[in-house]
């Protein structure tokens, strides 16, 4: 549990929120320390979030106070700058509401936080100046202190009076998320200056306008199935332009098609054949993902035959290109569970002025998985899409071409552990079902009458090789499947002692699990280690 604070904004226009600041100060100054024993502003884990409005006539609290959560994301340490406010700072005062602690004067530096969000995770708000929109923004910092000192503090940063104050106070509450409980007002202490005073506290918002010229009144999507929780991290998809005849060592030539200036990528959730009565087949829902690809390769592949014009005239062949893109780590689309259905779509974008000369389309092919795909138009003015299933020239169902490539790892991205294991190694035995309740070697042991067990000798004889084994430069360091026994995947100890990733904690882990056997013989360990909150 960890102290949030929260703080009420009202939106007027449609904007993508890209960039977060937050001004805030360390208790007595003291900052965390690194594993090296250092002290740095950066060494802490913020979570960001934000949530609906509960206004002052429908909270149970009787003030307007933060209601469900709509977007939250954790920063963990380097993903994200620190600035040190430019002296001269007076010095200011920290308070705790949680426990009424005022100290006077405490500190002098204040820090400024900025929080990059790419555009295909941001936050969209909705509002406009006729419908205004009130937003929650909630800071929680939880310092990674290697000694875990409680007086290595982080504050939220108090907005100047001078600016004027916004409908109700800050308020905060003692939590993780997604949090939806009650929240307690932010007043100033009795003790200062503004004693009983509403507080507002300090930030800034980067935003993006949403470009209303560009509107897309159709596209065309297809579906696939997530076969493991690995993240897209490729795009390739095939196309043609529509008129264009290319004819090698033959003329006259015609001109060369206008390549588009970006691509379009979009992903959808889905909306299965049996669960919207309106339409008898299954289409996409709700827009998760989208990336604009400016650099992206496009090759001469071959020809299509047109369907239309029979035999082997050449006016048939249809020149066909093949279109790719590495999209950038932080665009990666993270799939959240096997047999989950996604749609793709696809839409070529000329910028204003540049004349196409040939409409781009995208490469059709014999349908070979679940509902074919789809066209969809879109309604301004009831907000909506409509769908209408594909076929081919010929009346035939059909799908789109298009192959999207994942990073082959076995352990969810959307798991707790997922940045501990990648800086282990990505060893492969963290991806077994059952490793984080003791199971070292992946491997089920016993007999029919005795009955099987995951947790016994030979995960005990790893550990063993395991245990207090200490990281450069105190120690040597794991090697070879001696990781497998580092069950609760933190690492331990102190900067003068040494760190290691197998103790005490891993032993209580192994213990509680040691020789319990599977059904019928006995109650089994839950296979849950990879499961995403």
């Amino acid at each position: 549990m960890s102290l949030k604070n929260f703080l009420d904004i009202k939106r007027t226009t449609t904007e993508t929120i890209t960039g977060i600041h937050i001004y805030g100060s360390w208790w007595y100054d003291r900052l965390p320390l690194l594993p090296e024993g250092i002290p740095n502003e950066n060494w802490v884990q913020f979570t960001l979030s934000f949530h609906k409005d509960i206004p002052i006539e429908q909270s149970p609290m009787g003030y307007s106070m933060p209601g469900d959560v709509i977007w939250w994301r954790p920063f963990n340490p380097g993903e994200f700058s620190v600035d040190l406010v430019p002296p001269p700072v007076a010095p200011e005062s920290y308070y705790m509401p949680c426990s009424n602690i005022f100290d006077l004067h405490d500190h002098q530096n204040v820090w400024k936080y900025s929080f990059s969000i790419p555009e295909s995770e941001a936050f969209v708000q909705q509002g406009t100046e006729d419908n205004p929109v009130i937003y929650w923004l909630d800071v929680q910092a939880i310092p990674q202190d290697v000694t875990q000192d409680p007086e290595v503090r982080f504050g939220w940063k108090t907005r100047d009076r001078d600016d004027g104050h916004f409908m109700d106070d800050a308020t905060w509450a003692i939590g993780m998320e997604p949090y939806n409980g009650d929240w307690n007002e932010l007043r100033y202490p009795l003790e200062h200056p503004y004693g009983g005073a509403s507080m507002d506290l300090a930030f800034e918002l980067t935003t993006e306008r949403v470009n209303t010229e560009f509107v897309i009144d159709r596209l065309v999507a297809d579906d696939w199935k997530c076969e493991g929780k690995t993240p897209v991290t490729d795009a390739v998809w095939w196309g043609s332009y529509i008129g264009y005849q290319y004819k090698p060592c033959h003329g006259p030539f015609m001109t060369l098609p206008v390549k588009p200036d970006y691509f379009s990528l979009t992903i959808w959730t889905d909306v299965p054949a049996d669960a919207d009565s309106t339409v008898p087949f299954s289409h996409p829902n709700e827009v998760i993902w989208k990336y604009n690809a400016y650099d992206y390769d496009e090759v001469l592949v071959g020809y299509d035959k047109h369907p239309h014009i029979p035999g082997t005239d050449p006016l048939g062949r249809e020149p066909v290109f093949r279109y790719s893109v590495r999209l950038p780590e932080d665009e990666w689309f993270k799939q959240r569970d096997v047999n989950d259905i996604y749609w793709f779509s696809v839409v070529a974008v000329y910028e204003s002025g540049t004349d196409p000369l040939y409409d781009w389309g995208w490469t059709n092919h014999k349908h070979v998985y679940n509902d074919d795909a789809v066209a969809g138009s879109y309604d301004p003015v009831v907000d909506e899409w409509s769908w209408i299933d594909l076929y081919d020239q010929l009346g035939n169902t059909e799908d789109m071409s298009f192959i999207l490539f994942t990073e082959p790892d076995c352990f969810p991205w959307a798991h707790p552990d997922y940045s501990e294991w990648l800086s282990v190694g990505k060893p492969d035995c963290w991806c077994c079902p059952r490793q984080c309740h003791g199971d070292a070697d992946c491997t089920i042991h016993g007999t029919p009458i005795g009955g099987y067990f995951w947790v016994g000798i030979p995960d005990l004889n790893i550990m063993a090789a395991a245990w207090l084994v200490k990281e450069p430069p105190k120690g040597p360091g794991l090697s070879g499947n001696q990781i497998c026994a580092d069950f609760d995947h933190t690492q331990h100890g102190t900067p003068i002692g040494g760190y290691f990733r197998v103790g005490i904690p891993d032993l209580n882990i192994m213990a509680a699990s040691w020789i319990v056997k599977e059904p019928p013989h006995g109650p089994g360990i839950p296979a849950d280690c990879l499961n995403v909150p």
